[in-house]
């Protein structure tokens, strides 16, 4: 049986061969994990075989792969993302309402804070293009408050048990900290 780390070398060669603009082998290269790797590894490759149906728009693919990564690997580490990335193509479909569900599902329910915070940003924008002004205002201070209140415990856990505000808690741009937070929402694409 083939390790662990040999699997993980076969991912990293998926990513070399899409740099050197080989995607058609790169595909099938993630295909062949999918089928064959671990947990781990396997669900890594469908959750990058739906992205990349994502980026090309081929909305249909994307959601077959990550509903054999849900099937498949219901306790997969990588869900909240596959639940992302599901949201966003329901919203791209038009499909708001049932966005709106699962990136609640996904702010309720979420270990990752980024996540959490990404859905309820993606929940404000959808308000906002449906005209729900008063509710996209609501959402947009659910994430505000959930980031200040991350940026808090992340500040109490860098200093210790004796905290003293200091100018450390701002962030290199000036701004505070759970703003930074937000902001760094706004650099993540769709790969």
């Amino acid at each position: 049986k083939q390790s662990q780390a040999l699997f993980q070398t076969k991912l990293l060669e998926e990513q070399i061969l899409r740099k050197l603009q080989r995607p058609t082998e790169a595909d099938h290269l993630l295909l062949v994990l999918s089928a064959d790797g671990p947990p781990g590894v396997a669900d890594q490759a469908l959750l990058r075989i739906a992205k990349n149906a994502w980026n090309i728009n081929d909305h249909h693919r994307a959601l077959e792969f990550l509903d054999s990564l849900k099937k498949r690997f219901p306790a997969s580490e990588l869900l909240s993302e596959a639940n992302y990335v599901e949201a966003r193509i329901l919203e791209e479909t038009d499909a708001f309402a049932e966005a709106k569900e699962l990136y609640r599902s996904i702010a309720a329910s979420s270990s990752d804070i980024l996540q959490r915070l990404r859905a309820l940003r993606r929940i404000a924008w959808l308000h906002l293009r449906t005209g729900a002004f008063a509710e996209a205002a609501k959402e947009f201070e659910r994430e505000r408050a959930l980031a200040e209140g991350a940026a808090t415990d992340l500040r109490a856990k860098r200093r210790g048990p004796n905290p003293v505000r200091s100018q450390s808690d701002r962030s290199v741009t000036g701004l505070p900290l759970h703003s930074t937070l937000v902001n760094v929402l706004d650099e993540k694409h769709h790969a």
